[in-house]
């Protein structure tokens, strides 16, 4: 995932997500705060147009709409896209500690990880609480949990195969996205929910960066009043230990 736009642009976790939105200070930005100027003169505008006052929408460092081209490679279902923004990853979330909890789950969280502030790129998400491993200077390995609003999703696939695309069409995830390589797709069982596993290879190529990608895993589950369960996770690509440790993980949370 890409920390460079989390620190300046921010570039990646565990190879993927250009975070910049965790490069600013918490409050909202100077921009936002302003009111426009009073003006004398009559306006030309109609009068619905939206006005200069702050809004609780996401700021603009988070909102970066979502590519139209599609990724590598899909599960058979369409993504829905309009999903992308919209949620609220920050409202609610449990602070990280001995354990990481979010939209029903819980996982440990695993030696050297820490919270981390990149649990506000989730705009597709409700209740994010995330943690990292910094992997070198511009690159973070995560692990998030957290729950996917009602949207309508016709199923735990297609709602899995909105998350990867929402990632992979951000550049808050991934800058200089390359291709997507889905090593695992499939129906799984998570608290006697049939929820949806993917694990896919992600690669990347962008300035600063070394590693090749993460290897990504994304699984849902429903919860019961349409909204899903929600676990994200990023290790770097060819790091055996990492895989490893993700790989128990996510089996931890299966029945």
């Amino acid at each position: 995932m890409l920390l460079t736009v989390l620190l300046v642009v921010a570039v990646g976790t565990g190879g993927f997500f250009g975070v910049r939105a965790l490069s600013g200070d918490d409050g909202p930005s100077a921009e936002a705060t302003e009111s426009a100027e009073p003006s004398d003169e009559p306006s030309d505008e109609p009068s619905d147009e939206p006005s200069d006052e702050p809004s609780d929408e996401p700021s603009d460092e988070l909102t970066d709409e979502p590519s139209d081209e599609p990724s590598a490679s899909g599960g058979g279902v369409e993504p829905i896209l309009d999903a992308c923004q919209g949620a609220n990853p920050e409202q609610g979330a449990a602070r990280p500690g001995d354990a990481v909890r979010g939209g029903g789950l819980r996982i440990s969280t695993p030696p050297g990880y820490e919270r981390s502030r990149a649990a506000r790129v989730f705009t597709f998400a409700d209740g994010v609480a995330a943690v990292q491993l910094q992997i070198e200077a511009s690159w973070i390995s995560l692990y998030a949990l957290g729950s996917l609003p009602d949207i309508g999703y016709e199923s735990p696939q297609q709602a899995a195969e909105t998350v990867l695309e929402c990632m992979v069409r951000s550049e808050l995830f991934y800058a200089g996205f390359q291709s997507r390589t889905d090593l695992v797709s499939e129906a799984v069982a998570v608290q006697g929910e049939e929820g949806w596993l993917i694990s896919t290879e992600i690669r990347v190529e962008a300035p600063g960066v070394s590693v090749e990608g993460d290897q990504s895993v994304v699984l849902v589950a429903p919860r019961g009043d349409g909204s899903y369960r929600l676990l994200v996770s990023v290790v770097p690509l060819g790091d055996a230990a990492l895989i490893a440790q993700q790989d128990a993980t996510v089996e931890a949370l299966l029945d």
